[in-house]
């Protein structure tokens, strides 16, 4: 075992490697053509004294590959190693090859290169040649950058990401660092800018070798920008023209993008150049094939014109060029933070870019450069092009920043620190991907990222594959991803190619063609050879060089991630569990497809899906795409259909949820919302029900008390709540009955008495329901309520008498609800009554059956008395009290009685109809609800006369059907039944009502029927029997009124009113009537109708011979009337011959002679001949008079005429209407022909008293 003390120290082992390295350090050797081999001892010098050196020279001068050996001369990679960076990996590894030749040595060893996913370096490695990229992901294991001593970072005025991220970490570095060396190249690009940033590092400028270069502007004619568009080829076919006729150099020609390269292509192919010899067209741009860029390379014959994009201007150097055509535009690719998109915009070139494009001749030998626009607008473009890092996402670069912990990016020393906006965007996507939080924090995805040396979004869709168990397919598309597409498509073969690349379509998605491609790929690789591999690569427009980077690209992640864990899936994963780890790092491409066939994405975005994709005819309707450039419009390049429902899960940290109002659902007793759904501004879910106790538990249990507990708006009904129920509905009704507000304490108090008692989770019924059931097993009654929890204590009482539950209408007994709800229709009392008994409820009835109503009412209608008598009654309420105290007639409409206690109380006359029209409010008149036999509710209302009038014909049907078993419905044309009761008590249900029997004339029989009021009893009773005394003197009024000489004129005059059949039956009711006294005494005695017959039956032939006297002189009148109404009359007359001709046809309408009382028909001839005498005055001049007499009268006639229909209903209102009417006969009489008489004495006063009963009884 070796001695311990004689174990070498660290620093022994440090320092015998250091004189090893020193001692094997590779011996340079220059090219001294070379323009920075010529200034060595200067950038030698310049590198041994300072930290940080500026070296500034053209392509050609040789900077990248002598700079390595003039570090090695100047004693640096002794210490660490020269790290040497470059924008390209296939730069570093030619340089890589170049310097270890020209050093003699092989790469690997003391020179080698890495790049990513690719290492070939040693421990013998002195000059290290690598991306950007490699160098900055070595910062997050070697911090301070220890295994280097000096830094070269070449190319740097291309201003990358990687370029301006790397400048600003090693700005923050060196001071850690003084030993470290930065030398920092550059083509004369704004070098200043860079040793400004270094605190003025020195600048060395070295030249490179180049000839004049003459400068000639040809700009289009057209001054429209479009039309100049349109004129570029034939501008570019002009200008190689005027180059071709001096000379047959090479050509370099500039255009903005790859469409106009292949435009102007096709126009140069077909035009015959000037000069001697073939012109060849080649393009040149990034997306070429190996091959076709290897053409432009080449040792050729004859002259080249090559049609190049801005790769040309320093990436390349296309050998042999003399002269440059410029048409001043360049596709710049550039960041929108508000759509996030990266789009590829046409611009302007910058004067620096214009500098380079110009400075590509003149290499080889004069030449000339030839600019397609104005000097003008040379000198008014930019200076410089934007460095990427103001025109790209900011992604990748702050999510480093934040693993390094490297401070906020807005105070990190950029060269040109980037805008506010892009560092938000930034974030943003970082927040999108779930690296970072709302608050910039970085979270355990962003940490797992930030060690993925790939793109974030990339490796976002890796970690989210482990979950979904997709790995292994998620690691083939990221990989693809990441690299240019291996599908070429050559401008001359490119329908072959797209032929070829859809025999690997997948009809959803655009990434499993990828992976279609992928598995075709190395199935083929296993069973090729290496030759044969090229070529089944090459018929299928594949790059052969890219499928090799894919593959390696693949191995290197699948490494990466099984190393840290991952697991790969063994079974094919599906459709979906694939997509879902796509959209993980996709969120901001999803997008629908709207109604004009157009996508709407996220962040507010509009777009196409790419011609190319395989999903750009299908259209799905939800779609996620992998990549959004903005050319002629904006497309989507790389897409596939998924389900709008993922997003819930995948993205749920960006989900963004709007709610409607809660609306409660009685049914499911709890709370919803309409929930609508969106992920970065775009709505992917709308109207989706949900539960509010799922978004505000708090407030669903709020509105679970208020509208289950105490509103009732719940469809189950647990004991405790139906005994909450009665008690809080009887509280109710009290505060009905009192028209308070106040007895039940508010609804406040009840949802407290509930909230003290709920835990806080019973928010809905399913969750109190499970609170309950176990609640209850120890507390059965906790939720149960008590009077005293709901009634204040110093509350009222409700006077049982005054507003009784139940009230009495005859022998029914019906019930009363009350409910205090102003402006509701069912506010006040309402008495629930059988159809049956509505007929037994009256005017009189109705005002009596609430006491505790009565004095409101009276009150209200003191209050609505004309102010000369209201002063006289003194206080409505005192009034009102004296009124009820006095013990008023209850058989009367409340109004009668009330007008006769003021009649008494004041003396004063109270005028007829004082309370006609009154309004009174709604709540004093009782509300009737008139039910069926099945207890349906069929009529509802306070204008009990309206109620009875329109339900007349149910009311006999249901007094009918309830007194089926009383009444036998038979017909009879004797009287050889039992005598008739004034009224029976009949069944309807439980209730009894009163029904008035009467027979009923049925023309050639009588019948038995139940009606339903005495009134119309009485009145039917009386036509029944006056039919049943026809029956049986029929053939003796027969025999009288065939011997009557007068009948043959009868028959004629009255054939207009009806057959000869009609006059005989009305003349026989009418002789009837007149014999047996039917109309004035009734009788309901079986005796007393058979001894009536016996005793009257010889007045039966003078009773004929008087009817058809009465009859001939009404007819012969009639007649006589009709001639003076046909005749002429004064001017001054005309005015009273419409109301003439009213009063005639209404007097001789319908049954004329039997359907009036007897009595009355009596009158007609005289109130015929009233006509006659009043019309021949009318015809003598006395039309004054008789408009004078008129003002009295015509007024009276018109209040009949307005209600006539109502004279033959069978209520109060009817039969007093009945009244008024041959009231108002005598009154046309007394008013118009006095010298005639009257039967009755009549007045204006008795007339509108008369007139007074009408309207109240119609009130009540």
């Amino acid at each position: 075992m070796p001695d311990p003390e004689r174990r070498p120290s660290r620093a022994n082992v440090a320092r015998q490697r250091r004189e090893e390295r020193a001692r094997c350090a590779p011996l340079p050797h220059y090219d001294d053509s070379l323009p920075v081999a010529q200034r060595r001892a200067e950038i030698i010098e310049a590198i041994r004294a300072h930290q940080v050196i500026i070296l500034c020279g053209e392509t050609g001068s040789g900077k990248s590959t002598q700079l390595p050996k003039l570090c090695l001369e100047a004693g640096r990679g002794i210490d660490g190693l020269i790290g040497h960076t470059q924008p390209r990996r296939i730069a570093a590894r030619s340089i890589a090859a170049r310097v270890a030749q020209e050093l003699g040595v092989a790469v690997g060893r003391e020179v080698g290169f890495k790049i990513r996913f690719g290492d070939r370096t040693s421990r013998d490695t002195y000059i290290k040649v690598m991306t950007d990229g490699v160098l900055l992901s070595e910062t997050t294991s070697d911090r301070d950058l220890r295994r280097y001593d000096t830094i070269i970072v070449d190319e740097a005025h291309e201003r990358s990401l990687n370029i301006d991220f790397l400048l600003g970490y090693l700005r923050h570095l060196l001071p850690r660092r003084p030993d470290l060396k930065l030398i920092i190249t550059s083509a004369t690009i704004d070098p200043e800018r860079f040793a400004e940033h270094f605190d003025g590092a020195p600048i060395i400028s070295v030249s490179g070798r180049t000839y004049p270069v003459e400068m000639r502007y040809r700009p289009p004619e057209s001054d429209d920008p479009e039309q100049r568009d349109l004129d570029i080829n034939d501008s570019i076919i002009a200008a190689v023209d005027e180059l071709s006729s001096h000379d047959s150099g090479d050509i370099l020609v500039f255009l903005p993008g790859e469409r106009e390269i292949r435009e102007a292509t096709n126009a140069m192919r077909k035009h015959r150049f000037a000069g001697q010899g073939v012109t060849e067209i080649l393009p040149l741009y990034a997306r070429l094939s190996n091959e076709e860029q290897s053409r432009v390379f080449a040792v050729h014959k004859g002259r080249r014109v090559v049609l190049a994009t801005n790769v040309a201007e320093t990436s390349l150097t296309v050998p042999g060029i003399r002269h440059v055509v410029d048409t001043g535009l360049v596709r710049l690719s550039r960041y929108s933070p508000r759509t996030r998109v990266q789009g590829l915009p046409i611009e302007r070139v910058s004067r620096a870019s214009a500098d380079q494009r110009a400075g590509r001749c003149g290499r080889v030998a004069p030449g000339v450069c030839i600019r397609l626009y104005q000097q003008k607008e040379y000198d008014e473009s930019p200076r410089y092009t934007d460095p990427e890092i103001l025109r790209t996402g900011l992604a990748s670069v702050i999510l480093r920043m934040a693993d390094l912990r490297l401070g906020a990016v807005d105070r990190f020393p950029f060269i040109d620190p980037p805008a506010a906006r892009l560092i938000r965007d930034g974030y943003d996507t970082l927040h999108e991907l779930g690296a970072m939080t709302e608050r910039r924090e970085l979270t355990e995805i962003g940490r797992r990222l930030a060690k993925l040396p790939i793109e974030p979004r990339l490796g976002r869709m890796l970690l989210a594959a482990e979950s979904e168990g997709s790995l292994t397919e998620a690691l083939v598309i990221a990989s693809a991803l990441s690299i240019q597409d291996p599908r070429e498509r050559p401008a001359d073969k490119r329908e072959q190619a797209d032929a070829a690349h859809a025999e690997h379509a997948h009809e959803d998605s655009d990434f499993l063609t990828l992976l279609a491609l992928w598995n075709t790929y190395h199935d083929k690789a296993r069973h090729l050879s290496s030759n044969k591999l090229k070529k089944w690569c090459r018929d299928r427009f594949l790059s052969m060089f890219r499928m090799r980077e894919w593959h390696d690209i693949h191995s290197q992640l699948k490494s990466m991630m099984t190393e840290h864990g991952g697991h790969l899936n063994t079974e094919p994963a599906s459709y979906d569990a694939v997509h879902r780890a796509l959209l993980a790092g996709l969120l901001s491409g999803v997008a629908r497809l709207d109604e004009r066939g157009e996508y709407e994405g996220t962040h507010a975005t509009r777009f196409f899906i790419h011609p190319g994709s395989g999903q750009f005819s299908a259209r799905p309707k939800w779609i996620v795409t992998g990549e959004r450039v903005r050319t002629t419009k904006l497309y989507a390049r790389m897409v596939a259909r998924i389900d709008a429902s993922w997003i819930d899960s995948v993205g749920a940290h960006l989900v963004r949820k709007s709610h409607s109002e809660p609306s409660w659902d009685e049914e499911r007793g709890g709370a919803f919302v309409l929930e609508s759904r969106s992920i970065l501004s775009l709505t992917y879910s709308e109207n989706r029900r949900v539960a509010l106790s799922s978004i505000d538990r708090s407030k669903a249990r709020a509105m679970f008390i208020h509208h289950a507990l105490v509103e009732g708006q719940w469809s189950q009904h647990p004991p405790f709540r139906k005994h909450n129920d009665r008690v809080i509905a009887e509280v109710r009704e009290d505060e009905a009955r009192m028209r308070r507000r106040d007895l039940l304490i508010d609804p406040a108090r009840l949802e407290a008495f509930y909230d003290r008692r709920l835990p806080a989770d019973a928010c809905d019924a399913p969750t109190f329901e499970k609170w309950r059931s176990r609640i209850e097993r120890t507390h059965p009654k906790l939720l149960f309520m008590g009077r005293s929890d709901i009634v204040p204590e110093d509350a009222g009482s409700v006077d049982e008498r005054a507003f009784p539950k139940r009230v009495r209408a005859g022998s029914t007994e019906l019930a009363v609800d009350y409910r205090h709800d102003p402006g509701a229709p069912a506010d006040g009392v309402t008495i629930r009554t059988p159809v049956a008994a509505l007929g037994n409820i009256d005017a009189a009835t109705a005002d009596w059956l609430i006491p505790g109503l009565v004095r409101d009412r009276a009150v209200e209608l003191i209050k609505s008395l004309p102010r000369s008598i209201r002063s006289a009654v003194g206080p409505a309420p005192d009034a009102a009290e004296l009124f009820l105290s006095s013990g008023p007639a209850r058989d009367v409409p409340l109004t009668e009685s009330l007008e006769r206690f003021l009649r008494q109380l004041t003396g004063l006359e109270i005028p007829a109809g004082v309370w006609a029209g009154v309004e009174l409010p709604q709540h004093v008149r009782p509300r009737f609800e008139v039910r069926d036999e099945q207890n349906r509710t069929i009529a509802e209302g306070r204008d009990l006369a309206r109620l009875k009038s329109d339900l007349a014909q149910r009311i006999r049907s249901s007094v009918v059907r309830a007194g089926g078993e009383t009444i036998a419905s038979k017909s009879y044309t004797d009287w050889t039944f039992d005598d008739l009761a004034e009224s029976v008590e009949v069944g309807q249900g439980k209730a009894k009502v009163r029904a008035f029997p009467a027979l009923i004339d049925k023309r050639d029989a009588v019948s038995i029927e139940l009606l339903e009021t005495v009134t119309s009893s009485a009145r039917a009773h009386a036509l029944g029997l006056r039919r049943l005394y026809e029956l049986k003197c029929r053939r003796e009024i027969k025999y009288h009124l065939d011997v009557n000489p007068q009948m043959q004129k009868l028959r004629v005059r009255f054939a207009p009113h009806g057959s000869a059949g009609e006059l005989r039956d009305q003349l026989a009711l009418l002789v009837c009537a007149r014999v047996f006294s039917t109309e004035t005494r009734p009788t309901r005695l079986r005796g007393e109708f058979e001894q009536r017959l016996d005793r009257e039956w010889h007045r039966i032939g003078d009773e004929t011979e008087a009817a058809c006297m009465i009859a001939q002189n009404t007819l012969t009148l009639a007649h006589d009337l009709d001639m003076a109404l046909s005749s002429k009359l004064p001017a001054s007359a005309q005015r009273a011959v419409p109301e003439i001709s009213a009063h005639r046809k209404l007097l001789l309408r319908g049954r004329m002679f039997s359907d009036p009382p007897s009595s009355i028909v009596a009158q007609f001839p005289r109130y015929l001949q009233c006509d006659l005498t009043r019309f021949d005055r009318l015809r003598h001049g006395k039309a004054e008079l008789d408009a004078r007499r008129a003002e009295e009268f015509t007024p009276r006639w018109d209040r009949l005429m307005a209600v006539l229909s109502a004279e033959e209903e069978d209520t109060q209102a009817g039969e007093h209407l009945r009244v008024y009417r041959w009231m108002l006969e005598e009154y046309r009489v007394q008013v118009f022909a006095p010298e005639l008489g009257t039967a009755m004495a009549v007045s204006p006063k008795k007339i509108d008293e008369q007139w007074d009963r009408i309207v109240r009884a119609a009130q009540g």
